[in-house]
Formats: structure tokens, sequence, C-alpha cells
């Protein structure tokens, strides 16, 4: 009895093997990620939940649309896997009629009107390591991190020309994952790290200027440069601010947020806003780090808001939109109707808000002065 027990339940492990792996033969749709829209005259670029680049008319109609996939792959049992959707976290970044976008299958791809133009690595199955963080066009090169902890620098002269691909220009190890998108300002390349560092590299070359290791926690948030500082939050739940040229600490919060800081932060007029994982909006001085003022909009904030006339808005990952007013810190719910979790960065363009939410995948438009619905639309179209 117990042996014929053994033998069926070695039978089902078999099976359940069996399935696993003939699973590989069939296509997964839902690549997860989401990206934030990019606008450029009232035209919306994003990165949908399944891998697709859309390409969006100002009344959420679709113009085209591509989808990113990794190529199949085949078991020990023979069996070949359909091409599946890659995961776009990032914002699509453009650069004339040209769009950059990358996945976490480690690639970074280039489309003109939905016709791949050129990737890095240029090999079919060449990887760099998942991206997740977005991309930085300046000095005629393009910057992003990696989940290998690399920030690597491509010449795009080449391929904006015509003549060629991406090159690689340089790579600088990080030491951990980088999530952030990195932030040039002049010659420097400023970039977070999962290992608590913020680097600042030679945006030509790619050596190190200076390094800030002081926080103790890690840090997921592109940094702001503004009137030579640095500013950023910490998985240690603390806020910095660090002198641009030097690396020097200029000021750390004295008040600890009761959970992470991931969202980006935004820095108006001698102000800091930076919301946190906690449900509250930190208001710092960004001189000297005082703290002005903590708003409380209830649930996590994982997408970085932005400014419209005097109110700095924020989407909480539960899909409530607020109004923090500039003046007095004072916050206003919107009665935007929203379904689904808010994870990318908000984006702004005449006077209407884009809100790209997860499970559903939905991309709403809302007016900016009275957080009233437009329009929504599906992006999965599978």
């Amino acid at each position: 009895m117990r042996y014929g027990k053994g033998r069926l339940l070695a039978f089902i492990g078999l099976l359940l093997v069996v399935v696993v792996l003939l699973g590989g033969c069939t296509r997964t749709t839902l690549a997860g990620g989401g990206s934030a829209a990019v606008v450029d005259n009232g035209t919306l670029y994003i990165g949908s939940q399944h891998g697709e680049l859309l390409v969006i008319n100002a009344q959420g109609g679709r113009l085209w649309s591509v989808t990113l996939e990794q190529p199949a792959q085949s078991n020990f049992l023979g069996c070949s896997a359909a091409a599946s959707p890659v995961a776009v976290y990032s914002t699509p970044v453009l650069d004339g009629d040209m769009v950059y976008v990358t996945g976490y299958d480690g690639r970074l791809r280039v489309y003109r009107e939905g016709i791949e133009q050129g990737r890095y690595p240029a090999g079919e199955t060449a990887s760099v390591g998942g991206i997740v963080g977005g991309l930085q066009l300046a000095h005629g090169n393009i910057y992003f991190g990696t989940s290998k902890g690399e920030v690597i620098a491509l010449d795009t002269g080449n391929l904006v020309a015509g003549t060629g691909d991406l090159v690689e220009k340089w790579q600088f190890d990080a030491g951990e994952r980088v999530w952030s998108a990195p932030v040039v300002a002049g010659d420097t390349v400023y970039v977070t790290s999962m290992n608590g560092r913020l680097y600042a590299l030679d945006a030509d070359t790619g050596v190190e200027k200076w390094r800030f290791e002081d926080a103790e926690g890690a840090i997921v948030s592109s940094p702001v440069i503004y009137e030579g500082k640095v500013y950023f939050g910490s998985f240690d739940r603390y806020f910095y601010a660090v002198n641009a040229d030097t690396g020097q600490l200029a000021w750390r919060s004295s008040l600890q947020a009761e959970r992470w800081f991931w969202a980006n932060p935004l820095v108006l007029d001698g102000t800091v806003y930076a919301g946190a994982m906690d449900g509250r909006v930190y208001v710092f001085n960004a001189a000297n780090g005082e703290s002005r003022a903590v708003v409380d909009l209830g649930a996590p904030l994982v997408s970085a808001p932005v400014l419209s006339g005097d109110s700095v808005i924020f989407a909480t990952e539960k899909g409530d939109l607020w109004a923090l007013d500039t003046a007095q810190y004072q916050a206003s719910e919107f009665p935007a109707s929203i379904t689904g979790k808010v994870h990318a960065s908000l984006s702004l363009s005449d006077g209407v808000i884009y809100i790209h939410t997860q499970d559903p995948d939905i991309l709403y438009s809302v007016r900016a002065d009275t957080g009233v619905n437009i329009w929504n639309v599906p992006l999965s179209s599978k």
C-alpha cells in the first residue's frame, strides 16, 4: 500500500514537471511593468503591461504600437516556446522621430514609426540585466542603469545619422542594482544605487568624480539637482541633500518617515516635496532641511508627482489623486475616478494629467485644474 502511494506521488511529481516544461510552449501575455507616458506635441508614448510600446493621440486613439519580445527558447524536451513579451518599466525617451525604450530583458531598442532602427546589445540573446529605471539623453549619449549594477552610456551619433547602430561609450560598476534614472547636469551624471550610494560620474568618460555613501538604506528614486545640491530619499527613511560639486552632506532630514522614500521628489522655489511609502508627503526647506509640513494622503506614494499651477499633484498607490497647494501645504482630493494601482510617474501636458494604472492596465487623462476625468483607454490589446 505504501509502495503504491509512493509511486502515485512520484507520478504526480513527474506530471507536474512535464506540465511546467510544456508550459514553455504557450505564450504568456502579461509581461508586467507599465511605464509613465511621455507627451510630445499632443502625442503620447507609453509602455503597457503587455510589453507594447504604444503611441496614442490626445483623444486616446492608438496611432501605432509594437511589442517588445524575448526570443523563443527550447527546453530539453525539444519544445520551442513562443516569443514572450518584455516588461517595460521605464518611460520612453524621444529624440526627433526616434523613440528609445528599454525592457526588463536587458535590452534597449530604438523605433521610428514602429520599425526597429537599432538595439543594444545587438546580439539576439545578449542582455545587460533587467532595466527598470528611465533613460537620460544628453551630449549625444543615452544613459541608463541596469539590475546588474552597471551604468551605461551609449553614443547615439551613428544611429541618428543612419550609418550604424548604438555604440557603447563606457560602463561604470555601481556595485548594486540601479533602478533609478541617471540625471545629467552639465558634464556630470548623477546616479543612485540599491547599495545606498550616490555617484557623480564624468558624462564623457564615466570616470567617478565622487561618491556619497552615508545613507544606510537602498536608493531607488532618481536624484533631483537644484541650486548646487542633489536631493534624494532612501530606504533608511531619511531624506538627503548633498553638495553637487563635492559630494559632501549638506543636510539630512531630522524627521524619519515611517516607511521608505521610493517616489522621485520634486523641488520647487526652495521647497522639497517628497512622497513616502507611509502615505505622507514630507515638505522640507531645500536650503537646510527644516520641516515645513507633513501631509498624510492615506496610502503609499510610489508615483512621482507633477506641478500644475500652484499645486503639486500626487497619486497614491491605490489611485486617489490629490492637489497640494504650495502656499499653505493644504491637500484637496480630486474627484477623478481611477481603478488600479498607480506606480508609474504622473505626466502633465497642456493642463492634462496622465495616469497609468496596473491591473487593470489603463491610461487615464484628467483635467489638472478640476481633477475631472476626460477619458481613459485600456492599453492591453490581448
